[in-house]
């Protein structure tokens, strides 16, 4: 997961291939990332977004699927 903030918005990207499985750890990782936001007084927004071609299909999903060709 990318986390940065560039004036006063931060970006959080996420990057757990193929399809950004909600698991225990990546769940863990966005809340630490979302508690960052939440603390830094000078972010007054927020942009979720997926890092590679998947995010075009599917952002997020609530288990490991796997993609077949």
């Amino acid at each position: 997961m990318y986390f940065y903030v560039i004036t006063g918005v931060a970006v959080l990207s996420m990057n757990k291939p193929p399809v950004n499985s909600l698991n225990l750890e990546f769940l863990t990782e966005l809340n630490i990332a979302l508690e960052k936001v939440e603390n830094d007084k000078n972010c007054r927004g927020l942009i979720i977004t997926s890092v590679g071609i998947v995010k075009l299909l599917l952002s997020t999903s609530g288990g490991g699927v796997k993609l077949h060709d």
